[in-house]
């Protein structure tokens, strides 16, 4: 059975962001990685774009270790915002070069 849904808010860059999050989403994972699995749903409240979503959403499923290395699920959250913020060109399409 998974556990409760839990809900964190914060403000990042001055982007009030809501995280809905499950961490021990799946026993079947947990049981054949000796770990539970986290479910991380990220919102921007007014539904803007986030640096890793133009919509303002989006889920994603993580490891606990991962969790616990960043320190939290808020911790692991605001690196994510800030290294997809500081790191645009990885998104961008590639220059198409000129032959002539």
């Amino acid at each position: 059975m998974k556990a409760p849904v839990q809900t964190i808010r914060f403000t990042w860059c001055g982007l009030p962001v809501s995280v809905d999050y499950c961490p021990d989403y799946c026993e079947a994972y947990k049981d054949a990685q000796r770990q539970a699995l986290y479910h991380i749903e990220i919102r921007s409240d007014e539904g803007r774009p986030l640096p890793m979503s133009e919509t303002g959403y989006r889920s994603a499923f993580v490891a606990s270790s991962v969790i616990e290395e960043w320190g939290g699920v808020e911790a692991y959250v605001r690196g994510w915002l800030d290294l997809d913020y500081c790191c645009p060109r990885e998104r961008e399409e590639p220059e198409q070069f000129s032959l002539f």
